[in-house]
């Protein structure tokens, strides 16, 4: 047999046993095409469950011969993969991942279900450490997709440790945990490059004859800070002129929303700012309507582009975007755990996806273009 799912080899193991009494870890190996520690943990997982004795250099039977039918459950298990993804919420970004994950897994023949939890806290990286209590204690789960809470300190730090205790594969969504301790596993990954995308926003208007462009984010996100470097580093490559102080935001659901926008909008006017990054797009759209009618023209005055992608179509003008490949990304986590679930002892991957520049209607040359240094 050639290498297969943890829960078919298990499968083949346990019938085994029970068809001959005992199996040598050495002879299973072979039957199975993976490596001894592979069947040795294979068979430590059925023994923990009761289903079989485990012995030095292999195991015994506990019980009675198994039906011939009682095997269909584990058969259905391992044709149809379980996977469980744990999201930091079902709706806005997260919602097109989830959309991926769910039609490559149909498509891929797995059972996904979905585990949202709240993250903007100390108490909500609480609340992913028991979500992913409540996966591990199910035991019915082949791997776990996830977008841990990084928010820094003892409660993540339990998290990333209980994460990398997880006997199933694990594949880290939109996420990456270095520099959170020294652990006993690495992890498959799949995540944008936000900072990539941030240059790119830059790099569009420059090209367009931009010298100063303002940024502006969003403290909320855990992608703020790989935006905000990918646009300052952009800045400074192409010779632009620093014109945004560090850790600018502006946060959509503030309390002090329009009295922000209009303080950043006269800082754009005094500094000579004639376009911007905004993060996210919520944020640019509300800037957008904001300045429209406080007399801006748009792109006139101003060009935008929006960070993300998930409204910027329906303003208008329809704001020129960049937008994260967050279909994409969900199908490529559910194709990392399938392939990880099949091939353990396989090369871990870190996948990045660069993020796309869509152009729309809010960004143009500006109305006296200066000519670019190079």
């Amino acid at each position: 047999m050639s290498s297969t799912l943890p829960s078919s080899r298990r499968q083949h193991i346990l019938e085994r046993v029970q068809q001959a009494g005992e199996a040598h870890i050495g002879a299973l190996a072979q039957e199975l095409s993976v490596s001894s520690i592979t069947v040795r943990r294979d068979i430590a997982s059925l023994a923990e469950e009761g289903l079989v004795e485990q012995v030095r250099g292999g195991a015994r039977r506990t019980g009675p011969p198994l039906a011939p039918d009682s095997t269909t459950a584990h058969r259905h298990a391992a044709e149809h993969p379980r996977i469980a993804m744990v999201t930091p919420g079902l709706r806005y970004y997260w919602s097109t991942i989830i959309r991926g994950a769910t039609e490559a897994a149909e498509r891929l023949g797995a059972d996904l279900t979905v585990h949202a939890y709240t993250a903007s806290n100390e108490a909500n990286t609480e609340s992913n450490i028991r979500v992913v209590e409540q996966i591990a204690q199910a035991g019915d789960i082949d791997a776990v997709l996830i977008a841990p809470e990084m928010r820094g300190g003892a409660a993540t730090e339990r998290l990333v440790a209980r994460i990398a205790e997880l006997p199933m594969p694990v594949v880290l969504t939109e996420r990456g945990i270095e520099g959170h301790g020294v652990l006993g596993r690495m992890f498959d990954t799949v995540r944008s490059d936000h900072s990539m995308g941030a240059a790119q926003a830059v790099r569009h208007l420059a090209g367009l004859g931009h010298r100063r462009i303002g940024f502006a984010g969003d403290l909320s996100t855990p992608s703020n800070s790989s935006i905000d470097a990918g646009y300052r580093r952009a800045v400074e490559l192409m010779g632009l002129e620093e014109v945004c102080d560090p850790g600018t935001v502006l946060a959509p659901s503030g309390a002090h929303l329009f009295e922000e926008i209009d303080a950043l909008l006269a800082q754009f006017r005094e500094r000579g700012v004639t376009a911007a990054l905004v993060h996210s797009d919520t944020a640019a759209t509300l800037l957008l309507q904001h300045a429209i009618r406080s007399g801006w023209s748009i792109p006139g005055d101003l060009s935008l582009v929006a960070y993300d992608d998930e409204l910027s179509a329906t303003s208008r003008p329809a704001l020129t975007a960049v937008a994260p490949a967050k279909h994409t990304l969900g199908v490529r986590a559910v194709e990392l755990a399938l392939r990880r679930i099949a091939h353990p002892e396989a090369a871990i991957e870190h996948l990045t996806l660069v993020p796309s520049l869509i152009v729309r209607e809010t960004s143009r040359p500006p109305q006296e273009a200066p000519a670019l240094t190079q």
